[in-house]
């Protein structure tokens, strides 16, 4: 365009002056550009845009003339240096790096010759916290400390033991979170107010500030002694450091039924080799290889396989070292008679180990097909 007047209408409300044969075009930037001659040219209409902004290599997000950006949580300086990209031939105030405080949001101000201004409102936000653990978990009749696992799978556990033949029921439970909130299913958990019933484990729910979730699951348990009544049947034998499944946190051991399931069952099988095991920890195994090896009927370790009793259907014959545990705290769990009792596990394809709670002598003599007595257990 070629202008040869005095009234020029420039973008940005900008004036005109002559001056000694010069024009003095005053922008809205406090710029004065002197022209030489009276007859000039002005380019045509620019883009006034912003089309990056970031903070920290942070990208903001440009909705419109809106423009948000969202720092780490933590962050609680917000007077911020921002990185603008705008339009060619256009000019932006306050400008790019050039320190702000966006407590409140920032407007920013795009202009150029030719254009209207366009002016952006910049709004930082900070990220909701992500963090929702709970970090401390007791009740009032726990006996020592609580285990919270993290590690666990398939969620973490909070662990704790209480004395044998405690009410679990409305216990209510103190404890600390990172998260927002705490529920158990529908249910909002207020610390050291609200009461549950720990009868079965219970799922803890932390809901953090940016709505994310995670669960717990609560799980309260006896502290139990051999002897107890306890899932079942009688408490034969607590785990020890070195056991399989051994857990320091959380008693686990063997139960046996209060009575023997047989006076005379065959082991089964002879001839078959099943491949079982002798230590602790292997009966549930070798129960199962032996019932899917072995058809015979009426076996001891089928009649084990097949037990329901008092609520419980995960009963096996105890391996070598396991019965050997019963052997030992016999008194405390009642009802053996004095004659050999079925292990579970092989010495070879004919000969099975038996120990006779007589006198406590362990026996691989005796062939699969003679007949013993048979006292199933299950593991806690």
């Amino acid at each position: 365009m070629l202008y040869n007047t005095i009234k020029v209408k420039a973008a940005l409300g900008l004036g005109i002056m002559w001056k000694k044969g010069l024009i003095s075009l005053i922008g809205l930037f406090g710029m004065t550009v002197l022209l030489s001659s009276c007859s000039f040219i002005i380019n045509p209409s620019h883009t006034v845009e912003i089309t990056a902004f970031s903070i920290d290599n942070i990208e903001g997000v440009i909705n419109g003339t809106d423009i948000t950006v969202t720092m780490p949580y933590g962050t609680t300086d917000l007077n911020l240096t921002p990185t603008i990209t705008i339009s060619e031939g256009a000019m932006i105030s306050p400008a790019s790096g050039e320190t702000q405080d966006f407590t409140n949001p920032v407007l920013y101000t795009v202009a150029a010759i030719g254009s209207s201004a366009k002016v952006y409102t910049v709004t930082v936000t900070v990220a909701a916290s992500d963090t929702k653990n709970i970090d401390t978990f007791t009740i009032p009749i726990q006996v020592g400390s609580t285990v919270i696992n993290e590690a666990a799978s398939p969620k973490p556990t909070i662990s704790v033991m209480v004395p044998f033949g405690s009410v679990v029921t409305g216990l209510v439970a103190t404890f600390t979170t990172t998260g927002h909130s705490v529920a158990v299913g529908s249910t909002p958990q207020i610390s050291g107010v609200t009461p549950n019933d720990f009868t079965s484990d219970v799922d803890y729910i932390v809901t953090a500030e940016d709505a994310t979730t995670k669960e717990y699951t609560v799980k309260v348990r006896p502290v139990v002694a051999v002897g107890d009544s306890y899932q079942g049947g009688v408490v034969a034998y607590l785990l020890q450091l070195g056991d399989h499944g051994y857990d320091a946190s959380v008693q686990h051991g063997l139960i046996a039924a209060a009575s023997d399931q047989s006076t005379g069952a065959e082991w089964g099988c002879a001839g078959v080799q099943m491949g079982t095991g002798t230590t602790i920890g292997t009966g549930q195994t070798n129960t199962t290889a032996i019932v899917s090896g072995c058809s015979t009927a009426g076996i001891g370790a089928e009649i084990c396989d097949d037990l329901v009793l008092n609520g419980y259907s995960d009963w096996f014959l105890p391996s070598k070292d396991e019965l050997s545990q019963l052997y030992t705290n016999r008194v405390l769990i009642g009802g053996f008679a004095s004659l050999k009792y079925w292990s579970s596990s092989e010495y070879d394809a004919t000969y099975v180990w038996d120990q006779n709670f007589n006198n406590g002598i362990k026996n691989y003599l005796n062939t699969k097909a003679s007949p013993h007595y048979v006292r199933c257990i299950r593991a806690f």
